[in-house]
């Protein structure tokens, strides 16, 4: 940071080639407080305006959570990263209102399986939880059709750089292009937020635009598309915002970084803590 702050060490170019290539939690320069997962229980949250999860695993400690969720709703601004965010909405913590997606199937001529009464096979309220249609199955394709599960998560996405529309309209995106590009691992895919719970600033692009390097199963580039990258929540007087993949991954995407300058910077002064 030394070479950053004295113009006898560095030019400005050279500083702003530096800037590009340091951590956001370098080149921002604004101190943070490190907690450890098992203090969050009963940690003084009071003290700050942003709490950070990144993206890892999470106990399911209902203290902890309970702590966090008051927090938020008296004001506080969570930020969500990744893994983080499935813990968020997962129905036990129950922070978040989105909606983790099984895998899409498909029957052979590309479109959704429907049952006999045109209801969505991934749709877990159209399966019968006791005795179920009886069903012939005539040649081996019918019986490995049959047999296939309509509860597997989606295929994992071994890392691709996937094209993003942003909402630029929402304050969140102030600064940021109508596009930009996010590193895509794993096998974590949402539906898109409510309106009446939050917005989406962030989506993944149309399925003929969204790959811009690297290769992606058929079945996930078809599933995709405008499912939610980055949404809002407000949370009593505080907000969620949450990132469905790791944004902080390698720190070198151009306008991710902006994002999340926004989240830590804009929103605390947009919830309703001091109005």
């Amino acid at each position: 940071m030394q070479r950053l702050s004295d113009p006898r060490l560095t030019s400005k170019a050279a500083a702003q080639a530096l800037i590009k290539a340091l951590p956001a939690s370098v080149w921002l320069g604004y101190p943070i407080t490190a907690i450890r997962v098992a203090q969050l229980d009963d940690a003084d949250l009071a003290r700050y305006d942003v709490l950070i999860l990144p993206s890892g695993d999470y106990p399911d400690n209902k203290d902890m959570i309970s702590s966090i969720r008051s927090w938020v709703k008296a004001g506080g601004v969570l930020l969500t990263l990744g893994d983080a965010t499935e813990f968020a909405a997962s129905k036990d913590t129950g922070l978040l209102a989105l909606k983790l997606e099984l895998a899409l199937k498909q029957d052979g001529d590309g479109k959704d399986e429907k049952d006999k009464n045109g209801k969505d096979k991934n749709d877990s309220t159209s399966r019968e939880d006791d005795a179920v249609a009886a069903k012939q199955i005539n040649a081996k394709e019918d019986f490995f059709k049959a047999i296939e599960s309509h509860k597997d998560s989606p295929d994992s996405v071994p890392g691709i750089l996937a094209k993003i529309d942003i909402d630029t309209e929402h304050w969140l995106a102030a600064g940021v292009s109508s596009k930009v590009y996010g590193l895509v691992r794993g096998d974590t895919i949402f539906q898109p937020i409510k309106l009446a719970d939050g917005i989406n600033v962030a989506s993944f692009s149309a399925k003929d635009t969204l790959l811009a390097s690297g290769y992606i199963w058929e079945e996930n580039l078809a599933q995709m598309p405008f499912k939610p990258f980055m949404v809002q929540q407000p949370l009593g007087k505080g907000m969620v915002i949450a990132f469905t993949q790791d944004i902080a991954v390698r720190a070198y995407q151009d306008g991710l970084n902006i994002l999340l300058a926004n989240s830590i910077f804009l929103a605390p002064a947009h919830t309703d803590k001091l109005h």
